[in-house]
């Protein structure tokens, strides 16, 4: 059943004429039987009755007509609760940054140029936990969010943009023997404990230390915490050292340093979106946000 046919079947039923629906849809008498006809066909049911020239629906005809225009009513209710939807949306967007990093000049130009640009969207900013992130992208209570790559890639739910390159560091106490060093090689720390977090708190923190560390040729001893504030804890008690990335708020503790890494790649910073979510505001952000770079 295509919206053609239904059309056809709609006026033919609410006129009991088929010359006077075919005139209402602009379309010839023959064309309007053609595609009741093709209808009954599909539907294996009879839904007209031509009895002394009277045009009057079958019993299985009232049937179909009533439940199409009960489907009709549901369905532009629907169209307009969407349109309203939409229309609430375009007059905010939500962007949502991982609390335990700042965020980047080229991400607070486009903050700053959105707000001047348009004024009457309410933009709201929320830290989050890195693993509330996706989640807060597809209930879509967030419409944008800036992160590190890694938990977005490979998700088709969504579509991003790079947005700035951070390097890997080794966060370690101040009386760390390394502390004083601007750039070391991470094989420098094969002997310290690699602070890290569990699975349910971040799936990919681990495996990431792992990785890099296999790549410096060594295997690291690892200690898995609850929260990234509990890592940053530690490495201020001296009970091991962190990978980190320079953006990480950590930097701004006088009781750690940030060292540098020779031999660790650079990390990607995204912003991020739902491809399902309809607000029309993430458009808007995202013409600036490529702007500005």
């Amino acid at each position: 059943m295509n919206s053609t046919q239904q059309k056809c079947f709609m006026e033919a039923a609410e006129l009991l004429n088929f010359t006077a629906a075919a005139e209402r849809l602009y379309i010839s008498q023959p064309a309007l039987s053609r595609n009741i006809s093709a209808l009954e066909e599909e539907l294996g049911v009879m839904l007209f009755l031509r009895r002394n020239n009277v045009l009057s629906l079958t019993p299985g005809g009232e049937i179909l007509y009533r439940w199409m225009k009960e489907n009709a009513e549901s369905l532009e209710k629907a169209r307009r609760e969407a349109a309203r939807a939409n229309a609430e949306g375009r007059n905010r967007l939500v962007i949502g940054f991982v609390e335990s990093e700042t965020m980047s000049e080229h991400d607070s130009r486009t903050i700053a140029a959105f707000r001047q640009k348009h004024p009457e969207i309410d933009l709201t900013i929320v830290h989050l936990h890195a693993r509330e992130i996706i989640r807060h992208l597809t209930e879509q209570r967030l419409d944008i969010a800036i992160m590190i790559g890694t938990a977005a890639y490979g998700n088709q739910r969504l579509q991003y943009l790079e947005s700035a390159n951070y390097r890997r560091c080794v966060g370690v106490s101040i009386t760390h023997p390394l502390a004083g060093e601007d750039c070391v090689w991470l094989k420098d720390f094969a002997d310290d404990t690699f602070l890290s977090l569990r699975e349910d708190a971040s799936p990919t923190f681990t495996p990431m230390v792992k990785e890099v560390c296999s790549e410096a040729g060594f295997t690291p001893h690892i200690v898995e915490l609850d929260s990234i504030w509990e890592v940053v804890s530690a490495v201020e008690s001296g009970k091991g050292v962190a990978l980190l990335v320079d953006n990480h708020t950590a930097a701004f503790n006088p009781l750690i340093k940030l060292v540098h890494i020779h031999d660790c790649f650079p990390v990607s910073l995204i912003c991020v979106w739902d491809r399902l979510n309809a607000n029309p505001s993430i458009a808007e952000y995202l013409e600036i946000y490529k702007s500005t770079e």
